[in-house]
């Protein structure tokens, strides 16, 4: 998880597949909390997924 959040930091490629086995893994609230970040991060710089 900690590579794939350096790559959505650079803007680099992320490993999706990757980044999905971990949200799935999330508690609901967790899951809740990662999706309002995402968000935020979302509209602060477009990410490029691999």
């Amino acid at each position: 998880m900690a590579n794939t959040l350096t790559q959505l930091r650079a803007g680099d490629n992320v490993d999706v597949q990757h980044l999905i086995e971990e949200i799935e893994g999330l508690a609901a609230r967790d899951r809740t909390d990662l999706k309002t970040r995402l968000k935020v991060l979302s509209n602060s710089r477009p990410v490029r997924l691999a």
